[in-house]
């Protein structure tokens, strides 16, 4: 199969054609308040559907940490987070633990998240602290917060300011 290549400017229809995220398409339009909302927010992975969570260290120092004013060494041991379920309307109770480079929320993680949500690889769920209800709230996002859906395209710029791209 022969590969195509063609010039377009960044603004041509054609552009818009393979990459239709415009600042006023339908996935731009929920309000930008609401996507800061979420300060966590993980893609699923094998891993995670089991016994634990798994939050990076980086995403546990910025989120998770400030909020819970624990000494790390009692982190290390494990404290117990309430998390609610804004999706239900239900309350529950997870361990947050310190591993060598990351943080898990463990206990019952799989059967009151995985199991009772249904949960599977590639859902985003998101996380952010409820310091009214001195809690974590928590989610599953819906698709379009998070995935842009476009055919494989190769983009390069060229001197003159034109892209090529091509598409596989």
């Amino acid at each position: 199969m022969m590969q195509q290549y063609v010039n377009v400017s960044p603004d041509s229809a054609m552009m818009q054609q393979y990459v239709n995220v415009s600042p006023d398409s339908a996935m731009m339009q929920q309000s930008h308040d609401e996507k800061k909302l979420w300060k966590i927010k993980k893609l699923l992975q094998d891993n995670d559907l089991n016994k634990r969570l798994l939050v990076t260290m980086n995403m546990a120092k910025k989120f998770l940490l400030p909020v819970l004013g624990t000494p790390h060494d009692t982190i290390e041991e494990g404290i117990v987070v309430a998390i609610w379920d804004v999706d239900t309307r239900t309350q529950h109770s997870l361990l947050l633990q310190k591993w060598s480079k990351s943080y898990v929320l463990t206990g019952d993680w799989n059967r009151d998240f995985v199991k009772r949500r249904s949960l599977k690889r590639h859902d985003m769920v998101g996380l952010y602290w409820d310091p009214s209800n001195n809690r974590f709230n928590f989610s599953v996002l819906p698709p379009e917060e998070y995935i842009v859906h476009i055919k494989p395209l190769i983009l390069a710029l060229s001197e003159n300011n034109q892209y090529s791209y091509n598409l596989h």
